[in-house]
């Protein structure tokens, strides 16, 4: 991979943004569709006999399918939340993303080392 692209993927790493995926069991299924926002499944799921989150954490890639959940992101979704249910009872803790230490906008370098603030003076005179 090119270099820039190595220096991307660690800046991205650092910023430990949440995955989107709750960090604890939600009390009911449509609670954890809710937070995944897919919650427009709750029904199929349902009509299927799935009602609660245990119930949901033994489907398949082609259990998604079979139930009319066919959206590629929709079922990588489910899946890696499945897996985080999964975790979570294993005793596997999820701290939650750092907050990003934030700079004042004057100590933010430009592209030749200027800070913002002189830049924007520059362009004001």
């Amino acid at each position: 991979k090119p270099n820039h692209r190595k220096k991307l993927k660690a800046e991205i790493a650092q910023l430990n943004i949440s995955d989107g995926l709750p960090d604890y069991i939600p009390g009911s299924l449509d609670e954890w569709l809710r937070l995944l926002r897919l919650e427009e499944y709750g029904a199929a799921l349902g009509c299927q006999g799935y009602s609660t989150i245990q119930d949901v954490t033994q489907l398949t890639w082609e259990d998604l399918e079979d139930i009319g959940i066919v959206k590629l992101g929709h079922q990588k979704r489910i899946l890696l939340a499945i897996k985080r249910v999964k975790d979570l009872r294993a005793g596997k803790v999820f701290p939650p993303p750092h907050t990003p230490v934030l700079m004042p906008h004057n100590q933010i370098r430009g592209g030749r080392g200027k800070s913002l603030e002189s830049l924007e003076e520059g362009m004001a005179g």
